[in-house]
């Protein structure tokens, strides 16, 4: 279990890094689709989480109702999506 201190640490790195995103998204231009930015930086995001090569751990969450990244491993391994994006070369969004 983490300790509350903990917990509320990790609530007001969320809490910054949100504010954070919103600063920036607010310095981007009108002309641009936020929208639309925001879907494939997600999409980005969770192509790079979710693929892994622990099909037990998978399966046995799934049997006790899983998590969300491990409801998308299910269908993008099925898909080929196995190995974890590393690098940044493909990416729209380089960090």
């Amino acid at each position: 279990m983490v300790p509350d201190s903990q917990a509320r640490d990790v609530h007001k790195d969320i809490l910054v890094e949100g504010r954070r995103l919103c600063e920036i998204l607010g310095k981007i231009p009108e002309t641009v689709n936020k929208w639309k930015l925001l879907s494939d930086l997600w999409v980005e995001l969770l192509l790079s989480v979710a693929p892994s090569d622990n099909a037990a751990s998978h399966v046995q969450m799934l049997a006790n109702g899983g998590e969300l990244i491990t409801h998308l491993w299910a269908p993008l391994t099925h898909a080929g999506v196995i190995e974890k994006r590393t690098g940044t070369e493909n990416s729209a969004f380089p960090v």
